[in-house]
C-alpha cells in the first residue's frame, strides 16, 4: 500500500555527512606499495581477456584498505568478458563499503544482473542511476510472486530515522510520466532492501528478468 509522507528531512544533511567522511579518510602507510602493484597488474593484463572468476582471484590478492581491491577491479573491468558475473562473483564478496565504492566507480547499471538479483541493496534515490536500479527492482517485485522485498526501509535522508512500517508504495510501480509527472520512485531518500527469490511463495519470473537484461550492461551485445 502507498505510504503517507512524513516530515521530509534536509537532503543537504546527506551531503555534509559525505563531505566530513571524505575529509577523515587518509591512506595507509603502505599505500604506495599497493599502488605500484596496481600498475603492475594493469601492464601485465593489458592484452588479456579474463573471466570474472579469474579477475576475482587477482582482486582477492589485494588488501581491503584504501579500496585497493576496488581499484584492482576497476583496472580489470574492461578485460572481463562475462560482465554479467562480475557483481555475483566479485563485488558481492567484498565488504559493504567496498561494494558501494564499486558501484560508485563502475556504475550500478554496469554491474547489476537482473538474472541474479538476490542481494542486499542500499540506494540513494537522489542519484539518477540508483533510482533507475530501484525501478528495475520494483518491476521484479511486482512481477514475481511472494514477499521478495524483505527488510525494506526508507529514510528521508541518511541522518533521518527509517519510517516505521514502511512498505513499497503502489505509486513506485508507475511510469515517471504518470501521476502528473510524479510517478515512479521518489527522487530523494535512502532505500534499503534484501531481494530474494527463494523465500516461501517466491519464484523467479525468467521472461521478466530477460526483458530487464536489455536495460543493463550485462544484457548488451559485445564483441569478444
Amino acid at each position: 500500500a502507498a505510504e503517507a509522507d512524513d516530515d521530509e528531512g534536509d537532503p543537504d544533511e546527506d551531503r555534509e555527512i559525505e563531505r566530513k567522511l571524505m575529509m577523515e579518510q587518509t591512506p595507509i602507510d603502505s599505500y604506495h606499495i599497493g599502488y605500484y602493484k596496481l600498475l603492475q597488474l594493469e601492464v601485465a593484463t593489458c592484452g588479456l581477456q579474463l573471466s570474472a572468476t579469474q579477475a576475482a582471484y587477482f582482486v582477492s590478492k589485494f588488501p581491503p584498505e584504501d579500496f585497493l581491491r576496488v581499484q584492482a577491479l576497476v583496472v580489470l573491468f574492461d578485460r572481463i568478458v562475462d560482465v554479467e558475473n562480475i557483481d555475483h562473483e566479485i563485488v558481492r564478496k567484498l565488504s559493504c563499503k567496498e561494494q558501494d565504492e564499486c558501484y560508485h566507480r563502475l556504475g550500478y547499471l554496469n554491474l547489476f544482473n537482473p538474472m541474479l538479483p538476490d542481494h542486499e541493496y542500499r540506494l540513494d534515490l537522489r542519484s539518477w542511476e540508483q533510482r533507475e536500479l530501484c525501478k528495475l527492482l520494483v518491476k521484479l517485485g511486482i512481477e514475481e510472486p511472494g514477499e521478495n522485498w524483505q527488510d525494506e526501509t526508507y529514510q528521508w535522508t541518511k541522518a533521518a530515522e527509517p519510517i516505521p512500517g514502511w512498505a513499497l508504495p503502489v505509486g513506485w510501480g508507475t511510469e515517471d510520466e504518470e501521476m502528473g509527472g510524479n510517478g515512479g520512485p521518489r527522487h530523494f531518500g535512502q532505500l534499503y532492501l534484501k531481494y530474494t527469490s527463494d523465500a516461501a511463495g517466491c519464484k523467479p519470473d525468467i521472461p521478466t528478468r530477460k526483458l530487464l537484461m536489455k536495460k543493463v550492461l550485462a544484457g548488451s551485445e559485445r564483441d569478444i
